[in-house]
């Protein structure tokens, strides 16, 4: 068995065509709109925390928790999704120039 690599995050992976053909297959703005949805999920949850300290008064009342946890979801997917379709848009992409040069 041969190892080339180990990684904690796979950024890309060499992948194949439906002809046989290689390219790089790639996960990154997957990775990225994860990332980025899950920071503004933490910061729409935090909202009202950094209002109270903002102006010195209790902010915790003005909006409901199921509100701030659907808009968390809510952006997480949103980012996550964004992510996952510019990749697979790109992957589709690699994988067409990869067959067509291959031709």
């Amino acid at each position: 068995m041969k190892i080339n690599s180990v990684s904690p995050v796979s950024f890309g992976k060499t992948a194949y065509t439906k002809n046989g053909n290689e390219y790089k297959k790639t996960n990154t703005f997957k990775i990225i709109g994860t990332s980025v949805g899950v920071a503004s999920a933490a910061f729409t949850l935090s909202f009202p925390k950094i209002l109270t300290k903002m102006f010195n008064y209790p902010m915790e009342h003005v909006f409901s928790k199921k509100s701030l946890l659907a808009i968390s979801a809510l952006l997480l997917t949103a980012f996550s999704g964004i992510g996952a379709l510019i990749d697979n848009t790109r992957n589709k992409s690699r994988a067409h120039k990869a067959d067509s040069t291959q031709a």
